[in-house]
């Protein structure tokens, strides 16, 4: 199916894109919505560090601001550029600075990675979803469209308690 614009709905479980672009959508809930679960013991470990209460509280939040400032510029990039290489760039970047809280000596530095996380998460998000619009047209476009929103949200439901479950 590879080059292949798919127009029929029934076609969409039998295109592997579609698969990676549905598992790529769950990921831009992650960025949030793991690290909640962890954040009373993030700051208890930092409990010494300058202003850990403040900078703990804002692990949360952080990858939103990068994507709410590098969305419009990675969706630039990827029309420039191409989709699919900022797509994996994306998810490249996403398990890097996702997982990087895990070796990082102090609040500050994981704060940077998950300052780019958020920018993972708006390459990841701009280019899936342009790529549903390259890749899929009539019903199956719109079926992708509605998938896309269903496998956020079961991502986000998976994800959570997941993360609530693992620190229980």
């Amino acid at each position: 199916m590879s080059g292949q614009i798919v127009s029929g709905s029934d076609a969409i479980w039998k295109d592997p894109r579609a698969i990676a672009l549905l598992l790529a959508a769950t990921l831009t809930i992650m960025a949030n919505a793991t690290i909640s679960p962890a954040l009373p013991g993030i700051e208890a470990e930092f409990v010494g560090s300058p202003n850990a209460a403040l900078l703990t509280r804002f692990l949360v939040p952080a990858p939103s601001l990068s994507v709410l400032i590098c969305a419009p510029v990675a969706g630039w990039l990827a029309d420039r550029y191409g989709r699919r290489w900022m797509l994996l760039l994306g998810v490249v970047l996403f398990a890097v600075s996702g997982a990087a809280g895990l070796i990082l000596p102090d609040l500050p530095s994981i704060m940077i990675s998950r300052l780019l996380l958020g920018v993972a998460v708006a390459m990841i998000m701009t280019a899936q979803t342009a790529l549903i619009g390259d890749y899929f047209v009539g019903d199956a476009r719109r079926n992708m469209m509605g998938l896309q929103t269903s496998s956020r949200n079961f991502g986000g439901l998976l994800f959570i308690t997941s993360a609530v479950a693992g620190w229980h």
